[in-house]
């Protein structure tokens, strides 16, 4: 008994080890670049950050290490606010420019994302990004929880972890 609460004890002391080494910014930079290599559009985000939610059968991919990091990332997740001018898309002219962020998701009439800071792994490798896309109407929309790998200096998906359409 007592070596499993030891066991759990560092578990936990090395995942906050972890998750504290990817700081804000560095995952701001790791979401820019995902967003940039995958040419994804993102005109218009909600404020609030999306929670990512994932099961341990989406986890094969990671080490047993990292599986450990992901899921004390996933636990751990806050909704965060985010802050203007730090995410950028390529719009339609294929000019590099900041997403708006819109502060009352609820209210807006037009197509919006919401988006998940990403849950990275300890070497920055891999990150998993929620993105949905919402119109707040009865139908029209989709999300998905994506995993990418970063590959010859490149954020490539690798696979969707979760996902629907309407």
């Amino acid at each position: 008994m007592k070596k499993k609460i030891l066991i759990l004890v560092l578990m936990l002391f090395s995942g906050y080890f972890f998750y504290s080494y990817t700081s804000e910014n560095e995952k701001y930079k790791i979401l820019n670049e995902i967003i940039q290599d995958n040419k994804i559009w993102l005109p218009k985000i909600c404020s609030k950050s999306s929670k990512i939610e994932i099961f341990e059968d989406n986890l094969s991919d990671f080490t047993f290490i990292e599986q450990l990091w992901v899921n004390y990332q996933k636990i751990n997740q806050s909704s965060i606010d985010f802050k203007p001018n730090k995410i950028q898309y390529f719009n339609s002219d294929s000019k590099l420019q900041y997403s708006k962020i819109i502060p009352e998701c609820d209210k807006e009439k037009d197509i919006f994302y919401k988006i998940s800071m990403p849950i990275v792994s300890p070497n920055k490798e891999t990150a998993i990004i929620k993105i949905t896309e919402d119109c707040n109407c009865m139908l029209g929309g989709q999300s998905g929880t994506y995993l990418y790998k970063k590959i010859d200096g490149k954020w490539k998906m690798i696979k969707m972890l979760d996902g629907w359409i309407s």
